[in-house]
């Protein structure tokens, strides 16, 4: 049951940082409607969609990538004590399966950090404004989550093939 518990660790990690996913989520939705009742200026005003888009995608993940990870707690025991073995050789399969989301979360993030900077520099329009603020926010709570997730997974994956090697 020894490697199990760093199945376990990995699993209530995601389950931490969907939960910290969802809570950003309705906060971002609730300074988008503090902005757009309390703020006075067109700027302010502007904010109000893009965040609420922002904070429902956040929110909506988080709470399924909660539940989700719950229902594989229980999945992945059952299936570590039927066979520990096949499991593990599994496990290092889905794990080197999503490995490569890391480096294309990377340049999604530059990506949507020049575009919204550009808009940002080259647009005078509050909305447009607005909606790269919005994609900047995105992107950079997908930066912190990724920094974290990554780390986690680089130490689940050795963990793997620690396993494997005994």
């Amino acid at each position: 049951m020894e490697f199990y518990n760093h199945t376990s660790n990995w699993v209530k990690g995601e389950m931490f940082e969907a939960l910290f996913i969802g809570v950003f989520g309705l906060l971002v939705m609730m300074a988008a409607v503090l902005f757009w009742k309390i703020g006075s200026t067109p700027n302010a005003k502007a904010l109000l969609i893009p965040l609420m888009v922002v904070g429902l995608v956040c929110a909506s993940n988080g709470v399924s990538m909660y539940f989700s990870n719950q229902k594989r707690l229980v999945e992945y025991k059952q299936s570590y004590q039927q066979a520990p073995e096949t499991f593990v050789k599994q496990e290092k399969e889905r794990v080197e399966g999503f490995m490569y989301m890391y480096k294309a979360t990377n340049i999604m993030v530059t990506v949507f950090m020049l575009l919204s900077i550009g808009a940002i520099w080259f647009f005078k329009n509050h909305h447009i404004q607005a909606i790269a603020i919005a994609l900047m926010l995105f992107a950079l709570s997908g930066m912190v989550i990724d920094y974290f997730s990554k780390e986690r997974a680089l130490e689940y994956h050795s963990r793997i093939t620690t396993e494997l090697n005994h």
